[in-house]
């Protein structure tokens, strides 16, 4: 029989990137089969993971203890690992990790409510250490993860990083922007007055950032410096998303940014709570916007009457659609 030669497998498998069925279909055809597909459905696997509720427990606790066997700290504190030792090192093809995934191991696999600060600490430390091809990461824990062993390396190669600031103090903050600056795609969730200038610092420590994403929560009071950051990110941000409270940050950055394809503005805030200055200085800028060289597609949501009158007559000379949506958005784009 001819054997297809492993990059034209790759190839192939990389087609069933979204099928793992398939994919596990082709780990059991053969040895050389198995050794290409595995990284790819593992990959699935870490990209894809959500919450335990679509997996069997007793199959997720089979799958975590599998993931980190022989491990000492599953050893210590009594967990059952399977016996055989696991093929491949299953968190190397990982390129995705979440705080979900992180807690729900720790949860699967410890009972004893006192170790579980511990294991998770060892859980992040085994992360680091073994997964050395992840990209996007996702970090919510009181964790002090910057002094963990190969922190630096695992941050550095990083492009995409979500933050909720729940339960991250300033000075985690801060000490991650030293070892973490080569972000392309930024997410900050719940920002609130306590974070202002590490957040503020934690941006500009960013040399590559394209796309960014601000969650302001309740956050009513606002912070100018952060609209400063992000207009020093002019030459490189591509896409800047702001949702629930436009109150939180003025939009005086606008006109610089001259390189941005994609602005979205997802506003929550009563249009009768805004105070009529606020609500014509986003007036005016988002106007502004409308002339910005590069910008593709702009959606906005919750605003009022006359705000939405006013960006009609200015985006729709430029703009080759205007649509809006049963959930109060109106989106503006251009048909390149």
């Amino acid at each position: 029989m001819t054997q297809l030669v492993p990059d034209v497998l790759l190839l192939i498998f990389a087609e069933l990137q979204d099928d793992p069925s398939s994919l596990y279909s082709c780990l059991l055809v053969n040895r050389s089969w198995c050794h290409l597909a595995v990284r790819i459905l593992w990959r699935y696997f870490s990209r894809e993971y959500q919450d335990p509720v679509s997996y069997k427990k007793v199959s997720l606790k089979r799958l975590f203890s599998t993931i980190l066997l022989k491990e000492p700290i599953l050893l210590e504190n009594g967990t059952k690992l399977p016996s055989s030792k696991p093929l491949f090192n299953y968190l190397n093809f990982f390129t995705h990790i979440s705080s979900t995934f992180v807690n729900d191991m720790v949860q699967t696999l410890i009972e004893e409510e006192d170790t579980k600060d511990l294991l998770e600490k060892e859980v992040y430390k085994i992360i680091f250490k073994n997964c050395n091809n992840v990209k996007k990461f996702h970090v919510n824990t009181k964790c002090l993860l910057c002094s963990f062993p190969n922190a630096k390396p695992f941050f550095s190669n990083l492009n995409s990083l979500e933050i909720n600031l729940t339960l991250m103090n300033s000075t985690m903050l801060n000490e991650l922007a030293f070892i973490c600056n080569n972000i392309s795609n930024l997410e900050i969730k719940l920002c609130n007055n306590n974070h202002n200038q590490s957040l503020v610092h934690f941006i500009n420590a960013q040399t590559k950032l394209q796309s960014l994403c601000l969650n302001f929560g309740n956050r009513i009071e606002r912070c100018m410096s952060l609209s400063n950051a992000i207009g020093e990110k002019a030459t490189t941000l591509e896409k800047l998303t702001i949702k629930s409270s436009i109150r939180s940050i003025s939009p005086k950055f606008l006109p610089s940014l001259k390189n941005l394809r994609y602005l979205i503005i997802n506003n929550n805030d009563d249009s009768k709570f805004l105070k009529n200055n606020i609500r014509k200085e986003w007036e005016h800028y988002l106007s502004i916007a409308a002339n910005l060289p590069k910008l593709e597609y702009f959606e906005v949501s919750n605003l009022e009457g006359k705000t939405v009158t006013l960006l009609i007559e200015k985006y729709i000379d430029t703009f080759s659609s205007i649509s809006t949506t049963d959930d109060h958005k109106l989106i503006f784009q251009k048909y390149l």
